[in-house]
């Protein structure tokens, strides 16, 4: 069977800033088992890179000539663990929504929230979805430090949809502020989140035969509102817009 992960080539530039001055770095786990998918899901902050694989979250730090693994985090009790992240200099959200199909045991879903001290990161907060009617929470995940969006979904297997839950950070406790439902019952709605000032921006990339759309939200006298969806001119069957945004 061949290995299923990547090996990861970062390029490191030093000195001058210069593009022609650089290194290249292979990165790859010893021991890393088959099907454990290393570097499906990546993020960076500006000397930080963690990298998710086999449901653990590799941390890597650069001293100036090359990265260095300094730090595993996982939580085994969950399956899925680290599928998505949110990383700040500061802060690490991870997403560990389970799997309601292979691991129906414990698919509710979790969310950890980390904070760096001293270095290494540190568990700070695990929130749970607040109705029973949810699973699969942590489907997706962002912050903008003191705000917080989640993805999960509501119903029954075979008959869901995918919602949004918006937290605030208040006084050292994460306070649900809302829940924002798909405008058009999709389950897929929420598959990529950004927030910023008082922005929200949420991808339904399964909208309309997977041709995909793009909701913005803005956050005016304590309320989440529509203001515009934005999908292809010309839309495209299994395009999938609004996969991935940035």
């Amino acid at each position: 069977m061949k290995r299923i992960s990547l090996i990861l080539y970062l390029l490191i530039t030093f000195g001058t800033g210069q593009t022609d001055n650089y290194f290249e770095q292979k990165l790859l786990p010893g021991g890393f088992p088959v099907m454990g998918f290393f570097g499906l899901t990546i993020s960076s902050s500006e000397n930080e890179v963690i990298i998710f694989g086999d449901s653990q979250l590799y941390c890597y730090q650069n001293d100036g000539e090359q990265w260095l693994n300094y730090q595993i985090i996982t939580e085994p009790e969950i399956y899925n663990y680290g599928i998505n992240f949110y990383l700040s200099d500061s802060l690490l959200v991870v997403g560990a929504p389970g799997n309601i199909y292979t691991h129906p045991e414990n698919s509710n879903g979790k969310v950890y929230i980390y904070r760096k001290e001293a270095g290494v990161w540190l568990s700070d907060t695990v929130l749970v979805s607040s109705d029973e009617n949810m699973f699969e929470f942590g489907g997706s995940v962002f912050s903008n430090e003191n705000l917080l969006a989640v993805q999960s979904k509501v119903g029954n297997i075979g008959d869901f949809e995918s919602v949004v839950s918006l937290y605030r950070y208040d006084s050292d406790t994460w306070i649900e502020e809302a829940v924002i439902i798909s405008p058009n019952e999709s389950n897929v709605f929420g598959h990529d989140i950004i927030l910023f000032n008082n922005n929200l921006i949420i991808s339904d990339p399964g909208f309309n035969n997977m041709t995909g759309v793009i909701y913005m939200y803005d956050n005016t006298e304590d309320d989440w509102n529509l203001i515009e969806a934005i999908s292809q001119s010309t839309p495209i069957e299994n395009s999938h817009f609004g996969l991935s945004i940035y």
